[in-house]
């Protein structure tokens, strides 16, 4: 199986990238569209500014071949914001694969104790189901919704993790989260 990790030289992808070998998949780090439609499973890590992110991605074509994969992929914090519609606060549209907004938000790096909804089954989240703490520096909220797979009550009740057909999107970053955030990068490269 091979594991594509995009990189748009908007975060730091080493921890990322190791703990996915522990799948025992080839992992590769690349933006190039012929590697992206080639891999199995797409991850897109991104923090920092979003709307330098949008720009990346349009001067790439990144966007267009996003919205058009059928692999699994998951978003991973700034990641996860640029599925939505738009992007609040920051006046941009984002590539609309997930149709609803995100607010930017001033907030610094904290811990996110995570409730996963029994009730709503997901192969990202086997095994997790309960309360978990992964570390994030959320930067933006997205309210809960009908795509909203897991919720923190931090910063009033907000999705920490959206899903709509094969994309998925985590608003932490799970290799900084220890073993719950690792469980879950090889629940998405497993099961996923």
């Amino acid at each position: 199986m091979k594991v594509i990790i995009i990189d748009i030289g908007l975060y730091d992808l080493e921890k990322l990238k190791a703990i996915c070998k522990t799948s025992n998949v080839d992992v590769i780090i690349s933006k190039a569209e012929s590697m992206i439609c080639g891999a199995d499973k797409i991850i897109f890590p991104v923090s920092g500014d979003p709307a330098t992110a949008v720009r990346k991605l349009q001067l790439t074509n990144l966007s267009n071949l996003i919205k058009i994969i059928k692999k699994p992929f998951l978003g991973i914090n700034v990641g996860m914001q640029l599925l939505c519609s738009e992007i609040k606060g920051k006046n941009l549209n984002g590539m609309g694969i997930i149709d609803v907004s995100s607010e930017c938000i001033d907030s610094p790096r904290y811990d996110i104790s995570l409730s996963i909804n029994s009730s709503i089954e997901d192969p990202l989240f086997k095994n997790l189901v309960g309360v978990n703490v992964f570390v994030g520096d959320a930067s933006f909220r997205i309210t809960k919704n009908n795509y909203t797979i897991a919720y923190t009550e931090n910063n009033g009740g907000i999705s920490a993790a959206l899903r709509r057909d094969n994309f998925w999107g985590v608003m932490f970053k799970p290799e900084l989260s220890g073993e719950a955030g690792e469980e879950l990068l090889h629940n998405f490269i497993r099961f996923c």
